[in-house]
């Protein structure tokens, strides 16, 4: 499905940020195919889109137009078990990652509990980091009966660029930009998205059916880029309710 709404938000504080397993400085890497798989249901999620590691073939035609789409855990991803009440540290408060209802972030920061979603009573699934294909399942009687609206801004978990380069999401904005821009999303060593220059609340310029962002690697003047995909987490089931595709 075509993009049809801004997929971004106000640029996250520090403090208010849960950084999946990507480094900030680490280098670029390329794209992954998102693709539909079959579900174990003790998962939590029936079908899911899931991200397979690996480039995407260099031949690949240039984007028509930008998609929104939303990875959730199946039986093809690494699903670890957490000990313990895994919301201890902090309780489950609305996830900004995803498209959906309903889903939460909770924990100490080095569990990277971003974007979960409760399978029964105190049991939750969490996306980890859905290039490496990884995921958790936590314990906490905080998680039974926990709810919360689908977040009006989500963050993306990835961005795809049409030339092959993912950008992530990192836990705070190190390098110094051209004309003072923010940046939350990195795409390899002293390179990344930047916010708009005017209110700072957005990567994309959404006015073509191929989205645009402006890429900035350190301090040099951005130059305008192309957006082949957008990622978020989410169940196939509620990324389509969104209006959105799943994989």
């Amino acid at each position: 499905m075509a993009a049809c709404s801004d997929g971004d938000a106000p640029a996250p504080q520090p403090s208010e940020f849960e950084p999946p397993p990507a480094g900030q400085n680490a280098p670029p890497k390329r794209v992954p195919s998102a693709e539909g798989g079959g579900a174990d249901p003790s998962d939590g999620g029936g079908t899911g889109a899931h991200v397979e590691s690996g480039d995407r073939d260099e031949s690949d035609e240039p984007p028509t137009a930008t998609t929104i789409t939303g990875v959730w855990p199946d039986q093809s991803w690494q699903i670890e078990e957490l000990e313990g009440d895994a919301c201890a540290d902090r309780a489950p408060q609305i996830s900004r990652w995803v498209l959906g209802k309903n889903y939460f972030s909770c924990g100490a920061t080095e569990d990277l509990l971003i974007a979960c979603k409760q399978v029964q009573g105190d049991e939750a699934l969490c996306v980890r980091d859905p290039l490496e294909k990884t995921a958790v399942r936590i314990r906490s009687p905080a998680i039974d009966g926990f709810t919360a609206p689908a977040p009006e801004d989500p963050l993306p978990l990835m961005v795809v660029l049409a030339e092959g380069s993912i950008c992530t999401p990192v836990p705070r904005d190190s390098i110094e930009h051209h004309a003072g821009r923010q940046s939350w999303l990195y795409c390899g060593e002293n390179s990344a998205l930047l916010l708009d220059i005017t209110t700072a609340n957005s990567y994309f310029d959404p006015s073509g059916e191929v989205w645009t962002a402006d890429l900035g690697v350190g301090g040099a003047a951005p130059t305008v880029v192309e957006v082949r995909e957008i990622i978020y987490a989410g169940t196939p089931e509620d990324v389509e309710a969104q209006g959105f595709r799943a994989g």
